[in-house]
């Protein structure tokens, strides 16, 4: 199973606890209750000289998280790559690694749509983009049963001001612009 989250935590919007802020809702604590949480895996900063990927936010969504779980001894594993490394993510979600547990994935938004596609979903059931302004949806992608076609949901997270209670249409970024402002 695999949780996909884009980044949610503006940097700077909480000053003084922007490290100690993590979120759980509802839905996932039941999903944490019959697959266990094994891994977090974060999109980290790409510093090679062909660098692709910048964004701190993906690991800065989940690092908060870790670090309480890790506090609490919570057996899981914490990793960040960079976008280039999707393809063994890929693999390792796949190839079993984590069976029957949970993984979350916080990763840029440009790869999270073809992400759930390379997990089995099929493509009519995904937008086919994550637009840019939205930092308020979850995804979840469930194994099939007894080896069948996984299945996707979305969560519309509802945990701050401004948060929409829809989650992304089918569509791609909505009726908005580009940058999925509506």
């Amino acid at each position: 199973m695999s949780c996909l989250q884009r980044g949610m935590n503006e940097p700077g919007l909480w000053p003084s606890i922007d490290n100690n802020v993590f979120f759980i809702h509802q839905e996932m604590t039941s999903i944490f209750q019959t697959h266990p949480l094994a891994a977090l895996i974060a999109q980290e900063v790409d510093t090679s000289p062909r660098a692709w990927g910048q964004s701190e936010r993906p690991k800065q969504t989940v690092a908060p998280l870790a670090s309480v779980l890790s506090s609490k001894n919570v057996d899981l594993e914490f990793t960040t790559r960079t976008k280039s490394a999707l393809p063994t993510i890929i693999h390792d979600i796949l190839g079993g690694r984590w069976k029957g547990k949970s993984v979350i994935v916080s990763w840029a938004h440009q790869q999270v749509p073809d992400l759930v596609k390379a997990l089995g979903v099929s493509a009519e059931e995904v937008p086919g983009k994550w637009p840019g302004k939205r930092f308020d949806v979850t995804w979840v992608v469930k194994p099939g049963k007894d080896g069948g076609r996984p299945t996707f949901e979305q969560y519309a997270q509802r945990l701050m001001y401004g948060d929409k209670d829809s989650v992304i249409e089918l569509g791609g970024a909505g009726h908005g612009d580009e940058t999925g402002d509506e």
